[in-house]
């Protein structure tokens, strides 16, 4: 009863927050989600390729293809050929969009100190050690990896569990 009571806690805590961080991002970015992703996702690992990025997102090639173009028109990413592998193609964030990612990363930010503004300093560390030993056991494969931090701000992640175990993994 106490695992199902928790799961179910957690389930709803991870819904209101998810939601508190959509609502704030949406005021930046229209098409917040899959946009407000790639964008994160670029600016993290910068001139990652459109397969990458489309499985990061769970999208479908076409999909991702219709997004980083329309990214692409809004002046917010460029695609570049890669030094390489001349058919492969880099993506990466314009001056615009980086400033843009820069706002969606304090705009979260925001969001998730107003959650735990609450919590004593001592129930911060409790959470953010628990926290990283689930995101560490979440961590399966790479693109797992992006798909769990496709909105983080890597500058503000110390000692990541997710990048942690990313370097693990084969």
């Amino acid at each position: 009863m106490e695992n199902t009571n928790l799961a179910n806690v957690l389930g709803a805590l991870s819904l209101a927050l998810t939601d508190s961080v959509a609502q704030s991002v949406e005021r930046m970015i229209d098409d917040a989600g899959p946009a407000a992703e790639a964008m994160c996702l670029v600016r993290h690992a910068p001139g990652i390729p459109i397969e990458q990025l489309r499985r990061a997102l769970r999208m479908s090639h076409p999909g991702a293809v219709r997004l980083v173009e329309r990214l692409e028109k809004q002046g917010l990413i460029l695609r570049e050929r890669c030094s390489v592998d001349r058919r492969a193609v880099e993506l990466k964030l314009t001056k615009e969009g980086e400033a843009l990612v820069s706002k969606l990363h304090q705009a979260r930010l925001k969001a998730l100190e107003e959650a735990i503004a609450s919590l004593s300093s001592k129930d911060r560390q409790n959470l953010c050690r628990i926290t990283n030993q689930i995101l560490f056991s979440l961590t399966k494969t790479k693109d797992t990896a992006l798909t769990i931090c496709r909105l983080c701000d890597e500058t503000n992640c110390l000692n990541c569990p997710v990048g942690k175990r990313y370097s693990e993994l084969a």
